[in-house]
């Protein structure tokens, strides 16, 4: 991120307090904008008004899985080209399969190093700003 440019916005849909709060701190230590959400149906609300430029979303979650907000973001035609990271505690092949096919950029499985989480979403990110030049 360079100085003239506005801090991206990173929006982290996760049901559980500690792992948001964490992804909060670090996310924010590198200049992101960060919001969050404790499940996938205030995840679909809170993408409405902040207009994240990226998503990490847990797949196990109340209300409104992961692969249920994923279905949810498709319908959305604004919110179509938004790179989503998923976490899961889900290791299995087919979930991170399903994910990708339902648009997720990546699938990341917990626990997670923070480094790589961050080394993807500047990645990602980097992509979609290129790609809108």
């Amino acid at each position: 991120m360079t100085a003239q440019q506005a801090p991206a916005r990173v929006l982290v849909v996760e049901d559980e307090t500690d792992i948001r709060e964490l992804l909060e701190i670090v996310l924010m230590s590198r200049g992101y904008k960060v919001a969050t959400a404790e499940n996938g149906r205030v995840g679909l609300e809170v993408m409405a008004r902040f207009a994240p430029q990226l998503i990490l979303l847990d797949l196990a979650m109340p209300e409104l899985d992961g692969l249920g907000f994923l279905d949810a973001k498709r319908q959305v035609p604004d919110a179509r080209d938004i790179p989503v990271i998923v976490l899961s505690a889900r290791d299995k092949n087919t979930d991170g399969v399903t994910a990708v096919e339902m648009g997720a950029s990546a699938f990341i499985t917990k626990p997670f190093d923070t480094g790589v989480v961050l080394a993807k979403v500047g990645a990602l990110l980097a992509d979609a700003r290129s790609t809108a030049e």
